[in-house]
């Protein structure tokens, strides 16, 4: 089912998961990866996005759709971990995306 819903999105779509489990955030992955979706955002970090790219090469992905893959989230660089820190950085660099796929 999660495949179907990732589909029937707009190829235009940007996709943000942020889940309560890495088990349903890689079911999640994998159904976006599969599309064109032109952002496939993961909450974590650099550790869980290595775990990802393992598990999805396992899968059959490639290394052009792993690469699709954006995780950790958020501006480049940010050390904050505060909830909303992360929410604003998050929110700035989808902002950023959009307005530079419309040029």
């Amino acid at each position: 089912m999660l495949r179907r819903e990732a589909n029937q999105a707009p190829p235009d779509a940007m996709h943000l998961i942020m889940t309560h489990s890495h088990a349903v955030d890689l079911e999640i992955v994998s159904a976006v990866l599969s599309g064109p979706a032109r952002y496939c955002g993961l909450i974590g970090s650099a550790t869980k996005r290595a775990t990802f790219a393992r598990r999805l090469a396992e899968r059959g992905f490639g290394d052009a759709d792993i690469c699709r893959l954006i995780c950790p989230i958020g501006l480049p660089g940010l050390k904050d971990k505060r909830p909303s820190a992360i929410a604003a950085s998050v929110a700035a660099d989808l902002l950023i995306r959009s307005k530079d796929d419309r040029r």
